[in-house]
């Protein structure tokens, strides 16, 4: 498919900001899991929205199914407030805990953006943060802009949070710990959003899912599941590909198992994965960020990722090439966010654009721009 390149500025789809927002009690939306309130805020333009946040679409994985696939959603009898953020997901090192949030296992939470009007079924974008699938959160990107730019005009929007770093990709490559809970997460909060959008006056019917960098590449990964391609109809797709260098690596393997025997779960080389996994549920996740920590960087090239999705033979059943032949067709806009991987510049490793090179291979620019499609897009393109 042919790629379209876009100069998208991320402080243009929301950034924190919810000062000066005016906020009243919204209406109570009674769906199958039980009835919601949210709030009512005004948009830039003067029209109203209501915002409902931190709306439980999973149980808390406990101890016990910790690294196992997402928990089941139980109905509720009481009235939630859906007022404000809930906790982030614990991200993949302790550096990335402050004290301005609260972080937790019980981190399965979503937020639903709609128009004032209940009773319409407008589109809906499902948004999936970045991160490198080690850190980030729904509060980062706040509501307040999202309200302006995409409520406002008639669009559903929702933000999720999905499990991160070893506690959402932990993998011992087999049956016992195939890995993928972050992907198992997103899945099962589309399911959700099936059941409950109509009540929110979202249109389960027009769908699109959206994410930028590893958000993105995780919107590409869906298209190709049999467990999350029949609920959304295409994707947006900034700065990421399940094609992407970094999206799929067996090297995942190789780091949890460093893990578990940084932590004291796999001594004298045991191979029994039961028992690894077991004894991995009885660290905190305290330890786990500790351990991580302790276990260094995976690789030195900017394929830095330790905890990431992999080919499972279950959210993946086949291997991509096989699954790109089978997968059903879904319109997809691929593009960039402006400066991409600016940030990772210092860290490429025998950079080429910081080598003097003839005129006829190209400029730095070029060599730059070329490495970095490769990174997010893969070597052959989405």
């Amino acid at each position: 498919m042919r790629q379209i390149f876009l100069a998208a500025l991320l402080d243009e789809v929301g950034i924190f900001a919810v000062e000066g927002t005016k906020e009243e009690d919204g209406p109570i939306v009674n769906t199958k899991y039980g009835p919601v309130q949210g709030l009512k805020v005004e948009a830039k333009d003067g029209s109203t929205a209501n915002v409902f946040l931190g709306i439980r679409y999973a149980n808390a994985p406990d101890n016990f199914h910790r690294f196992e696939e997402t928990p089941y959603r139980r109905q509720m009898d009481f009235l939630h407030h859906a007022t404000r953020f809930r906790a982030a997901c614990i991200p993949v090192h302790s550096a990335h805990v402050n004290d301005r949030q609260d972080f937790s296992e019980d981190c399965l939470f979503l937020n639903i953006l709609t128009p004032s009007d209940l009773q319409s079924a407008h589109p809906v974008m499902v948004f999936i943060h970045g991160g490198g699938f080690a850190i980030g959160n729904t509060e980062e990107y706040g509501y307040k802009k999202l309200v302006d730019h995409f409520v406002a005009k008639g669009i559903v929007v929702v933000t999720i949070q999905y499990r991160l770093g070893p506690l959402g990709f932990f993998s011992l490559g087999d049956p016992t710990a195939p890995g993928n809970m972050g992907l198992w997460d997103m899945a099962t909060a589309l399911e959700f959003l099936h059941d409950v959008l109509p009540a929110f006056g979202g249109n389960v019917n027009q769908i699109t899912v959206s994410g930028q960098s590893a958000g993105s590449s995780a919107a590409s990964a869906l298209t190709f599941s049999p467990h999350a391609d029949v609920y959304f109809h295409q994707t947006i797709e900034l700065s990421g590909s399940v094609f992407a260098e970094y999206s799929l690596s067996e090297s995942v393997v190789e780091n949890s198992f460093a893990l578990a025997k940084e932590l004291g779960c796999q001594k004298n080389n045991e191979k029994d994965t039961r028992k690894i996994l077991d004894c991995m549920r009885e660290r905190t996740a305290q330890e786990i960020l500790d351990g991580v920590d302790r276990i260094g960087p995976s690789r030195t090239h900017p394929n830095f990722l330790k905890f990431h999705p992999r080919i499972d033979g279950e959210f993946f059943p086949y291997a991509l090439d096989q699954m790109l032949k089978t997968a059903q067709p879904k319109p997809v806009l691929s593009g960039f966010t402006d400066q991409e991987s600016a940030m990772f510049a210092s860290g490429f490793e025998g950079l080429p654009c910081l080598q003097r090179r003839p005129a006829h291979q190209g400029g730095p620019e070029e060599l730059y721009s070329r490495r970095v499609l490769q990174i997010h897009l893969g070597k052959r393109g989405y």
